[in-house]
Order: C-alpha cells, then sequence, then structure tokens
C-alpha cells in the first residue's frame, strides 16, 4: 500500500488540516522545532503503534479524527483504501478496532519507524526468528538484524557491509556474549569494541542501514536523519535512503531541519516537500502546513529558511572546481586577472580539499541547483579542472560516466601536467618536485609554503611574473579563455 492523504480534524496543534498529496516516494517535512512535524509523524505511527501517552485531542475540544488515504499501488488512481482514527478507535474498510491496524510483525507489518528519541538502553542478545521478525520503535533487536547479513549467503552481505563503510567508517559484526550474540567491531580475533561502547547515534543508524537494504513496500517514518551523522556520511546515508525507495519500493516521510537533506532528497523528481509553520491562535498553538511548490523563489525561500544562503547564487554566469586550492588561488587571484579578465565577477572558482573531494563537491553543485531549480541556468556552465595524474584521470572518467552526453565533455577535464605546481614558473619547479615524494602530511604543508612562496614572489614584481606564467601556466590560460569564449561568443 502507498499513502497518499491525511486530514486532521482537531489532532493536537491541527484543527482542520488536509495534506492532500503525499509522495509516494519520499515526503520530507520541515519547519521550525515545536512547529508540529513530530504531530504528523505521531499521527501515523498511530496506525501500527498503541502510543496512548499523550492526549491526542486538541485542547478546548472533545473528540479528534484522522483520516488516511491508501492506494494499493504508487499509481494514484489505483483502489483506494480509506482509514480513520477517532474515538480511541481504528475504523477501516473491514470494521473498527480499539487497537492498531498493522501488525509489527516483520513480514506483515507496513510502518518501520525511527524516531529521534533513538536511545536503545539494552540488546535482546538471544539471537532467534522471534527477535529478528519484531518490528518496534527501539533497537533492541539489533543483534538479530546485524547477525542475519553478516551471513555471507545473505542477497545483502556485501551491501551492508560496503555501507556501513561508507556511513560508519566501519565493518559491523555480531560476536559471542554472555547471553548471545552482541554488535560490534571486531578488532583482531579476540579483541571486539561491544557497538555500545562506540559514538553516539552507531546502534540506531546501523539499525536503519539495515532496515534499508532489506525492508520492500514499506514505509519508512524517519525523524531528523540528520542526527548524529558527518555531513559526508549523511549524504552516503541518503543516497542509500534514495536507493531504497527506486529500488525497493519503499515509501518515506521524513522530518528534518537540515538543508542537506532537503537540497540531497529534494533535487530528486518524486520527492515532496511539506513546509510545517506555528502561530498562537486565541493562546493556542496553531500548526498549518504548506507544499513547497517547484518555483524557483519557494525553493530558494526554504533554503534560506534552513540557513543557507543563496545571495549571490544569480551572480556568477559559471563555475569553475579545481582539486586543490593552490590551483584556485593561483587562478583566481592572478591569471583571470592579467590574462582574461572579462571572467573576473563571472564565474566562481571553487577548491575541492584533494582529488576525493572533486566528484562530492561537483554532485553538490548539481543536486543544489536541481533543488533550486537553477539547473537550466547552470547546465554545461561550469567546469572541472584537477591534475593530470592517474587519480585525477579517473575521477574525470566518473564524472564524464554520470553527466556525459546529456553535459559537453570538454566540461571535465585534466591537466596534461600531474601536479598543477608545475604550471609555476621554472625556478619554482625544483622545489616542488621535492615535495611531491614526501609523505601526505610532509607534501601538503611543503605545497603550501610552495604556494606562499610563489604569491610573495608575485607580489614583489607582478609584471615580472605575468610574463613568467605566461609562459609556465599557458595550457591553463588556454583553458580559461576557451571558458571566456563558451560564454561569451563574439
Amino acid at each position: 500500500m502507498v499513502l497518499r492523504s491525511i486530514s486532521y480534524a482537531n489532532f493536537l496543534c491541527f484543527p482542520e488540516l488536509t495534506i492532500a498529496e503525499i509522495s509516494p516516494r519520499i515526503t520530507l517535512i520541515v519547519g521550525k522545532n515545536n512547529s508540529g512535524k513530530s504531530a504528523v509523524i505521531k499521527s501515523i505511527l498511530r496506525l501500527q503503534y498503541d502510543i496512548t501517552n499523550y492526549s491526542p485531542t486538541r485542547i478546548s475540544f472533545s473528540a479528534h479524527e484522522v483520516i488516511f488515504q491508501f492506494t494499493d499501488t504508487e499509481d494514484s488512481r489505483s483502489s483506494n483504501r480509506i482509514f480513520s482514527f477517532r474515538d480511541n478507535a481504528i475504523h477501516s474498510p473491514g470494521g473498527s478496532t480499539t487497537g492498531v491496524y498493522f501488525p509489527t510483525e516483520y513480514s506483515s507489518c507496513f510502518i518501520i519507524p525511527f524516531l529521534s528519541t533513538r536511545n536503545n538502553m539494552q540488546y535482546d542478545e538471544q539471537v532467534s526468528l522471534s527477535q529478528l521478525s519484531n518490528v518496534g520503535l527501539d533497537y533492541r533487536n539489533l543483534p538479530a538484524q546485524i547477525d542475519q547479513l553478516r551471513e555471507p549467503a545473505h542477497p545483502q552481505f556485501k551491501d551492508f557491509d560496503d555501507s556501513c563503510n561508507k556511513i560508519l567508517g566501519i565493518s559491523l559484526s555480531t560476536f559471542a556474549s554472555t547471553h548471545g550474540k552482541i554488535p560490534g567491531l571486531r578488532v583482531d580475533g579476540d579483541t571486539t569494541i561491544r557497538i555500545e561502547s562506540m559514538g553516539s547515534g552507531v546502534a540506531q543508524i546501523a539499525a536503519l542501514i539495515a532496515r534499508l537494504l532489506t525492508a520492500k513496500n514499506k514505509l519508512f517514518l524517519i525523524e531528523e536523519v540528520e542526527n548524529d551523522l558527518h555531513p559526508r556520511a549523511l549524504k552516503q546515508l541518503l543516497d542509500l535512503i534514495a536507493e531504497s525507495a527506486k529500488l525497493r519500493s519503499n515509501q518515506f516521510v521524513i522530518s528534518t531541519h537540515s538543508n542537506i537533506v532537503v537540497r540531497h532528497l529534494g533535487s530528486l523528481p518524486d520527492t515532496g516537500i511539506l513546509n510545517v509553520s506555528q502561530k498562537i491562535v486565541d493562546g493556542i498553538p496553531t500548526s498549518s502546513i504548506t507544499s513547497v511548490g517547484n518555483d524557483v523563489d519557494s525553493r530558494q525561500t526554504l533554503l534560506a529558511e534552513l540557513g543557507y544562503e543563496l545571495a549571490d547564487f544569480d551572480v556568477y554566469s559559471a563555475w569553475l572546481f579545481f582539486e586543490e586550492s593552490s590551483a584556485e588561488r593561483i587562478v583566481r587571484d592572478f591569471l583571470i586577472p592579467w590574462f582574461i579578465p572579462g571572467l573576473q565577477g563571472q564565474i566562481q572558482t571553487v577548491a575541492a580539499n584533494g582529488a576525493s573531494g572533486v566528484e562530492p563537491q561537483f554532485n553538490d553543485f548539481h543536486r543544489l541547483f536541481l533543488f533550486a531549480h537553477l539547473g537550466e541556468i547552470y547546465f554545461n556552465k561550469a567546469w572541472v579542472f584537477v591534475d593530470g595524474d592517474k587519480t585525477g584521470i579517473d575521477v574525470v572518467s566518473q564524472l564524464k560516466d554520470k553527466y556525459c552526453p546529456k553535459w559537453d565533455e570538454n566540461r571535465f577535464r585534466h591537466f596534461n601536467e600531474l601536479n598543477f605546481e608545475m604550471y609555476y614558473p621554472l625556478q619554482f619547479h625544483e622545489e616542488a618536485k621535492q615535495a611531491f615524494v614526501m609523505n601526505k602530511r610532509e607534501k601538503k604543508t611543503a605545497k603550501k609554503a610552495l604556494l606562499d612562496k610563489v604569491i610573495a614572489w608575485i607580489a614583489a614584481d607582478q609584471e615580472r611574473a605575468k610574463v613568467a606564467f605566461a609562459e609556465s601556466a599557458a595550457e591553463v590560460i588556454n583553458l580559461l579563455k576557451e571558458i571566456e569564449a563558451t560564454l561569451f561568443p563574439k
């Protein structure tokens, strides 16, 4: 089944309100703290869990009702099913019940919850089918979930290991404990680290990864998915959510405060975004929900509300990504002003802090402008220049595989030189070559010192420096002239 709409009457902070269109794939619920995001999650959760530790009826009213519309498939024209929750009972086409409608047994449940109150006090160390099959509001059956996925014959064995390494930075397994098994990291044959001894959120994210890889045709309710995650790890998790929605036909309702979540998932074509706001009416908190439109102003306003600066996005005609800050600095501060002044104020340069950061940086750029509906403005108006070593060549190949033939292949280039420092004037080459053979930390320090030395040399006599760079960096200058000719054809 697929949840399509919800109507509220006097439920918590909602007086009379209908969410008319819930995406069959991913719906993001955004808004300030205490605006009503959790009320939406709780209302859906009530279909499967008896959460009666609060009064759901709005203040000053004696009763409430929540009506859910489902369809059998993602096609909105398929058969409808209507469920309503009123008078502490769920009413469905099959009759009424005072309990819950959906069971919590994994094979027949509908909802998989991951709530913001994620601390788990104790794990069920006994690994059994009964533990594995339960879908609760906590993660006590995590040992059974991980133990199943660590079986080499399991179809998601490799995916689980890869996902844990990408998102958590470790390979999780289970090992013997006093009462059965416990998840954690095996350091060597006898040394283990239990999962509860690891960083905050590791167990919860591991549980979510496990469900994302195994669930099919379920509805995930996730509160604040960004909690406890580094931004890069968060993006990896969001990719896994998008894949689970697409390949495993799972539906997601996700509350968030994060502009990263909104940009990353909001750029997908089937994602819906709901903005929840609240004001006090007659002394009572009253929330409203609006669907964030597909127009430029609505998308940019939402990102601004979430703390993302968009003020100067429309200033630049193009973007230019470099592998390292040394290349970006020399090009931005010297080569463009000296040799291609027409690009000043027209192109935004970005340094990716190493070859491994180039593709993620460009992907973030692409998602942001897709989300903000500026994709057409910047289509084919972004360039990537990286070093000509094997790593740089591989980066260019990966970007071409992902974005071409839609994007022009010339937008992704590697220099002929293996390192950008070889475009410095000749007198700096020997010092650059000495830096290239150092270990990673020493190399970084030496290259920074060399850049400072070159900049000081430029400052001492800019005309001399301009003549020297005209010869040493001719290849780079010609590439910049190509960009100018593409942006501003004569």
